[in-house]
């Protein structure tokens, strides 16, 4: 059973702006808010915002789907950064999805920040 089935009409550009307001504090009245989100337990899960460390990077990310679409946005913080996939699916494996494409993506901007 899924939870909520979505009925929004969305694309990337609004989870950019949404999530780029969200990062920058500009979406609730007190900072403690966005804090609360970001405070990390053992398993690197804040409220709704997970954390990945990827060397010396610091990438904060969100998924969220409904059958048959999914999307990710990964954030990091240190370049300004935002990656966001959307993507059309049938019966796959949502997490094999993320992990592979999110760090192949994540370890070519790795390397490509590394170039003089």
């Amino acid at each position: 059973m899924f939870g909520a089935a979505g009925a929004i009409i969305s694309d990337t550009e609004d989870l950019r702006q949404f999530f780029s307001a969200l990062m920058h504090g500009e979406l609730f009245r007190n900072q403690t808010t966005l804090d609360t989100m970001l405070d990390f337990n053992q398993d690197d899960y804040g409220l709704d915002i997970g954390r990945i460390e990827l060397g010396e990077a610091e990438i904060y990310a969100h998924n969220g789907g409904t059958p048959g679409f999914l999307s990710m946005v990964n954030y990091i913080p240190d370049e300004e950064a935002l990656i966001i996939f959307a993507f059309n699916q049938g019966e796959i494996d949502n997490f094999e999805i993320e992990s592979g494409v999110t760090l192949d993506i994540l370890l070519l901007f790795a390397l490509a920040s590394e170039l003089p």
